[in-house]
C-alpha cells in the first residue's frame, strides 16, 4: 500500500546522496496501455513530514486527455496507468492505484499551474492525510515549496540575532526585528505552541511567526521571536520542557527586552499561539507591567477538559463516525485520567484498553491510520504522548486562575474551524475568567473559516495545514496589528 511505503520512502530519501532521484529519468515502458501515453511530461515532489520528499513523474496523453501514466521510481512504480484523469484550464488531477492496493486507499494528486504554465503546486491526498505537491514540466526546475507569505528581504527594518542567558544557564537564541524610526519602540514577544519549535514556529515549511513579525514591525512594533530550548540557536534539553519552564524563559526574555536601549520598557507585550497563549497568561498574571496579551488559539479550559473536545473534532474531520467516537471516548477518558494519576501499571493498562477500543470501533481516518502503522506502533505513540512530563502537566493545568489575574488589555482570537483548540469553549472561558478578575479590556473573537494556524481552511483538519499555501490569514494579521497599535505609542508619536 502506497501510504505504508511512504514511511520507507522518508527514510530512503533522507539517506540518498544529494542529487539522486531529484529529477527522475523516464523509465522504460512496461505496461502496454500506459506505454502508449506520450505528450505532456511532468515531474513532482511530495513534501513528507520530517522534511523528506517523494519524487514521481507523470505523462499526460496529448491525444487523450483522460489518460496518464505515473512513475514513482523509488517505490518501483513504473508508468502505472492513472485513473480519474482530469484537466481543464490551469488545473490537473489524477488518481494512482497500485495493486494490491484497494481503490478506496488510492493516492489522489491535484494541482494548479502557475501563470507561466511550466510549474504547478497542489496536493497529494491518501488515507486521511493531505500533503503539498510541487511540480514542473520536464526540463524545468521545481521551485521551493509554495509559501507566498514567507517574508523575503530587503526589509524596511533592522534585524538582530540575539542571545539571552536563562536563569539556569541555558542560552535562548532568536531574532529581534526593530523599526528604523528613532526612539524607543513598543515590542511584542512571540511565544510558540506546544512541542519544540524554532523562532519562526515552522510547520510544514510555513513560518507563521516570521509572517507575524514582519507585519508588526512594518507597522512600528518591534518583535522578538526565540528558538525553544534544544532547537536552533537555543541550548538546553527540549524533553524536560513544561508549561512552567516555558513561562520562566518568557519572563527572562521580558526582563532582557526592558534593558534594551531602543525598547520602551513600559510597552512590552506578549503574543502567544496555542499553548503560547496560555504561557502569555501565566506570565502576565505574575508580571503586572506587561502591556498587552494576544492569545492566538490559546486555551481557556484545562488540558483535561480540552483533550476530549480536541479528540472529537480531529477525528470528525478525518471521517471517523460519531458512533465510533462515542464508543472509544470512555477508554480515551480513562487513559487521560490514568496519565494524570501517575501510576505506571494502571496507565499501561489504560493505554492498552484504549488500543482495544480503537481496534474494535475505529472507522474512517482512524481505521486507516491503524491499518497503516499497526497496533504496536500506534500504542507506542499513545504511550509516549500520554506519559510525557509536559503532557501530564498540561492536563492538570487550569488556565482560568491565570486569566483572572491578567490586568492588561487582552485580545483572544480563535479560528472557527480550529480542531485543536475549539473556539467557542475556549474564548468563552478566557473572557469570563478575565472579567471575573475585574478586567473589562478583553476582546474575544471567533474568526470564520480559519483553522488552528489561522489559515483559511475547508475543514480545519490537521492534514490540511501542509497543503494550504496560505500561512496566516491577512485578515487576522490586520486585526492583531491594528489592535496592538491601539494599545501602545509608536516611537516618534
Amino acid at each position: 500500500m502506497l501510504a505504508a511505503v511512504l514511511v520507507v520512502m522518508a527514510t530512503a530519501c533522507g539517506e540518498r546522496k544529494t542529487g539522486e532521484a531529484d529529477t527522475p529519468a523516464r523509465p522504460a515502458a512496461t505496461d502496454t496501455e500506459a506505454s502508449a501515453v506520450s505528450g505532456e511530461s511532468w515531474y513532482g515532489k511530495v513534501a513528507l513530514p520530517g522534511g523528506n520528499e517523494l519524487v514521481f513523474s507523470v505523462i499526460f496523453d496529448a491525444k487523450d486527455a483522460a489518460r496518464a501514466a505515473v512513475s514513482v521510481p523509488m517505490q518501483g512504480v513504473d508508468r502505472a496507468p492513472a485513473k480519474n484523469v482530469t484537466g481543464r484550464g490551469d488545473t490537473r488531477a489524477f488518481t494512482l492505484v497500485v495493486p494490491p492496493m484497494p481503490e478506496a486507499q488510492a493516492a489522489r494528486f491535484e494541482f494548479t499551474l502557475a501563470r507561466d504554465g511550466d510549474v504547478a503546486h497542489g496536493t497529494f491526498s491518501q488515507a486521511g492525510s493531505t500533503l503539498p505537491v510541487r511540480m514542473a514540466r520536464e526540463g524545468v526546475d521545481i521551485p521551493d515549496v509554495y509559501r507566498p507569505q514567507t517574508p523575503v528581504g530587503p526589509f524596511p527594518y533592522d534585524m538582530r540575532d540575539v542571545r539571552i542567558e536563562s536563569k539556569d544557564g541555558a542560552t535562548l537564541g532568536g531574532t529581534l526585528t526593530i523599526p528604523r524610526r528613532k526612539g524607543q519602540h513598543p515590542v511584542a514577544l512571540l511565544i510558540t505552541g506546544s512541542g519544540p519549535q524554532d523562532r519562526d514556529e515552522t510547520i510544514f515549511r510555513h513560518k507563521p511567526f516570521a509572517v507575524i513579525a514582519d507585519h508588526l514591525t512594518r507597522g512600528g512594533v518591534a518583535v522578538l521571536r526565540l528558538d525553544d530550548r534544544g532547537v536552533g540557536a537555543s541550548t538546553g534539553a527540549s524533553d524536560s520542557i513544561t508549561s512552567e519552564s516555558l513561562a520562566t524563559d518568557v519572563m527572562t526574555s521580558v526582563e532582557w527586552l526592558r534593558k534594551q536601549a531602543d525598547i520602551n520598557p513600559a510597552q512590552v507585550g506578549l503574543v502567544g499561539h496555542s499553548e503560547g497563549g496560555l504561557i502569555a497568561a501565566m506570565v502576565a498574571a505574575q508580571d503586572k507591567r506587561i502591556a498587552f496579551v494576544v492569545s492566538l488559539a490559546g486555551t481557556g479550559i484545562s488540558g483535561r477538559a480540552l483533550m476530549p473536545l480536541q479528540y472529537t473534532a480531529i477525528n470528525r474531520t478525518s471521517g471517523v463516525s460519531d458512533k465510533a467516537i462515542t464508543a472509544i471516548m470512555p477508554s480515551y477518558s480513562a487513559a487521560l485520567d490514568a496519565a494524570m494519576a501517575d501510576d505506571k501499571t494502571k496507565a499501561e493498562a489504560a493505554y492498552a484498553g484504549l488500543m482495544d477500543a480503537i481496534e474494535k470501533h475505529a472507522d474512517g481516518g482512524l481505521r486507516e491510520q491503524l491499518d497503516a502503522v499497526g497496533r504496536d506502533t500506534l500504542l507506542g505513540q499513545i504511550t509516549s504522548m500520554l506519559s510525557s512530563a509536559w503532557f501530564k502537566g498540561f492536563l492538570a493545568l487550569d488556565p482560568a486562575p491565570r486569566w483572572e489575574n491578567v490586568i492588561c488589555p487582552i485580545l483572544a482570537l480563535n479560528g472557527e474551524r480550529d480542531v485543536q483548540v475549539p473556539a467557542k469553549e475556549n474564548l468563552k472561558a478566557i473572557s469570563e475568567a478575565a472579567k471575573r478578575g475585574g478586567n473589562v479590556r478583553v476582546l474575544a473573537r471567533e474568526l470564520p473559516g480559519l483553522n488552528h494556524l489561522f489559515q483559511r481552511a475547508k475543514t480545519g483538519a490537521v492534514a490540511e495545514y501542509a497543503a494550504l499555501a496560505e500561512t496566516f490569514s491577512p485578515d487576522a494579521l490586520k486585526i492583531v496589528g491594528s489592535w496592538i497599535a491601539g494599545q501602545v505609542t509608536l516611537a516618534g508619536q
